[in-house]
């Protein structure tokens, strides 16, 4: 128990249970039990208000800075989005021609480009130029390649010069007048040498950035199947190309068996002179290249006369393949294997390491020559349009009665399809449609890609005395030659 006077006269109390901070508890005054002071409530009343007027304040500094940077951030974004206009707004104006534009927006990036960054413009305005051409689309991007930055770069210089003679007369005047202090025409003055020297720099940055999407979207077609350089060369032998056929991919010597037995088993045949022949070859042998070699003797079955004279040149064909042959029935398994089907695909339908058709943009018919830039210099292709018309084969017999039938074929390409079935051209300047003029026709093609394809089959003779397809061999090798300028 606990003892407490108060005026002489004495209680007893439990003991007090003490919880509450010492602060906070009631204090003892010479023996007597008192509340807080009034001072005290009034000096932490007084705190409190204090601290709550300058969190008051604390507050409005807050907001208010951040209220300034929203906005300086908004000044920012909105020059971000002038400069991405104007970048997008020359690159356009070069893709139409329209050079006077592309001018203009040329300066608006520079101006922005001074604001945002200073210390270093130029590469403010070659950085937004090329995320620009990274947007492109391909059929844009090929359109603007077409441009000879080269000349459009010094045609912007030459009417900048003229613009900048009249802005400084102008600002000459100006300060000659008391409106405008030297420094503010020394600033103008720098600016237009800056924008001058600029525009060639930038627009060759352009052109290189194009360029490497365009080598970029090659790549990633033609992977595995022909390796570009980064200079555009191409320059590789492969004996191991897989073709498309559908829903898989097969060796070119598979393709040739599958491609002759489905004409043998279930094609049409037309009797030439007592013999059945695939109507393939009835169509083909007058309009191909198909030398026979039979010892000393020797048959070309391309018709060099009119129309009217193909069904004449191709019963001579077809006799001398049957003296050739030995049999009707070896001649009819012949026929169903020498013809262009099959053969075409082995250089169009190509396969790259993702096992996805390579569609490549052949060189277009009626042009006079095509250029191949190889290692040892330019060569010039004749009538590059031909394709499977072009290739040569040769049928020989071996010693054991075999046949063998040999392709030596050369396909030009101009271009390749992306993985949106876009062309790509390997040149800008190349054609992608017919020759209709003479000089069109008489202009070529600057820049091809050539596929040489070499290869031969082994049809076993015996079998096809029999009447019955049989491949004993095959062996094919491709070889990709080019310089593309990209």
């Amino acid at each position: 128990m606990t003892d407490i006077s108060v005026g002489g006269v004495s209680t007893h109390h439990a003991p007090l249970e003490v919880n509450a901070p010492a602060a906070q508890q009631a204090a003892e005054l010479d023996g007597h039990t008192v509340s807080k002071s009034l001072g005290t409530r009034i000096s932490e009343g007084w705190n409190n208000f204090t601290s709550k007027i300058s969190g008051f304040f604390d507050s409005v500094s807050s907001k208010y800075n951040d209220w300034k940077q929203a906005r300086a951030d908004a000044v920012v974004e909105r020059q971000q989005d002038a400069a991405k206009g104007a970048a997008s707004e020359i690159l356009g104006s070069l893709k139409d021609g329209r050079l006077v534009e592309a001018y203009q927006s040329f300066t608006q990036l520079h101006s922005v480009a001074e604001n945002l960054q200073p210390e270093n413009p130029r590469a403010f305005v070659s950085e937004k130029l090329q995320e620009a051409a990274s947007q492109l689309s391909t059929q844009d991007r090929e359109a603007i390649r077409l441009h000879d930055f080269k000349e459009d770069g010094e045609r912007l210089v030459r009417d900048h010069s003229a613009h900048a003679v009249r802005s400084l007369h102008i600002s000459e005047g100006l300060v000659k007048s008391g409106l405008m202090s030297v420094s503010d025409l020394s600033a103008e003055i720098n600016f237009i040498e800056d924008v001058k020297s600029e525009i060639p720099t930038a627009l060759k940055l352009v052109k290189n950035e194009l360029k490497g999407q365009a080598l970029a979207d090659v790549r990633s077609v033609s992977q595995g199947l022909f390796p570009v350089a980064d200079d555009g060369t191409v320059n590789t032998t492969r004996n191991d190309v897989q073709i498309f056929r559908g829903d898989h991919n097969e060796t070119p010597g598979e393709v040739l068996k599958h491609t002759g037995e489905n004409y043998l088993t279930k094609g049409s045949f037309e009797n030439v002179g007592g013999v059945d022949v695939s109507t393939k070859a009835v169509a083909d042998w007058p309009r191909s290249n198909i030398n026979f070699v039979d010892g000393d003797r020797t048959h070309n079955t391309t018709n060099t006369g009119g129309p009217d004279e193909a069904p004449a040149k191709v019963a001579e064909s077809v006799a001398f393949a049957r003296e050739f042959t030995g049999s009707d029935e070896a001649t009819k398994v012949l026929s169903s294997v020498v013809h262009q089907y099959g053969w075409r695909d082995l250089s169009s339908k190509m396969v790259n390491d993702d096992g996805q058709v390579v569609r490549l943009t052949l060189a277009p018919k009626e042009y006079a020559f095509a250029n191949v830039h190889g290692s040892d210099g330019v060569r010039q292709v004749d009538n590059p349009g031909k394709q499977v018309g072009g290739a040569e084969y040769t049928v020989t017999k071996t010693e054991s009665g075999d046949f063998k039938v040999a392709i030596d074929w050369e396909l030009l390409a101009v271009g390749i399809k992306d993985e949106n079935g876009n062309t790509v051209l390997f040149d800008p300047r190349n054609p992608i449609h017919a020759a209709n003029t003479d000089e069109e026709k008489a202009s070529g093609i600057s820049s091809t890609l050539s596929i040489q394809l070499d290869g031969e089959i082994l049809i076993s003779g015996e079998a096809a005395a029999r009447g019955e397809l049989e491949l004993l061999d095959s062996s094919f090798e491709h070889t990709f030659t080019g310089k593309l300028t990209l």
